[in-house]
């Protein structure tokens, strides 16, 4: 999990921002390989599950043919939402990353670009990297990846069963 994602959880996880009702995640990054996107919507997937702390009840996705543009919408059982962006495509240099949870006392906003996020000059600008870390949440991130990828090709919503 990145620094900024960490900071995020934190603030979700005591209490700061309330219940969040809604997440919006953006991210725009050049790869270097589909494993290596693979391993990004993983860790993408495990950062939302943990901040709406509910399983997805229903989901919809879709992609370009190519599979380097997303756009998937999630419906928890609590009834929040989380829409979220990946594109992976190949006319993207660097990266640029916007998350925005709005919780029901406080909403809290990243964006990668803005000079008041975290800065520093001895890190890197290159491509975005996922951080290859095992969690907890293994089982039900590769469930929703299955999901997504259904969606995409039926390009239907889906409805997601309790042991997801």
């Amino acid at each position: 999990m990145k620094i900024e994602e960490a900071h995020m959880l934190r603030l979700v996880n005591n209490g700061t921002l309330g219940k969040i009702e809604i997440s919006r995640y953006s991210l725009s990054t050049d790869s270097f390989s589909k494993e290596e996107e693979v391993k990004i919507m993983e860790e993408v997937l495990e950062f939302l599950l943990a901040c709406h702390k509910h399983r997805p009840k229903r989901i919809y996705a879709s992609s370009n043919n190519e599979r380097s543009l997303y756009i998937i919408t999630m419906q928890f059982v609590n009834q929040s939402l989380c829409n979220l962006l990946l594109d992976f495509s190949r006319s993207v240099t660097g990266y640029r990353k916007l998350v925005e949870l709005s919780g029901a006392v406080g909403m809290y906003q990243y964006d990668s670009l803005q000079p008041t996020s975290f800065h520093s000059t001895y890190l890197s600008q290159a491509n975005y990297l996922p951080e290859n870390k095992a969690q907890n949440s293994v089982n039900i991130v590769q469930e929703l990846m299955r999901k997504i990828e259904e969606s995409c090709v039926s390009r239907k919503k889906l409805e997601l069963e309790d042991d997801i």
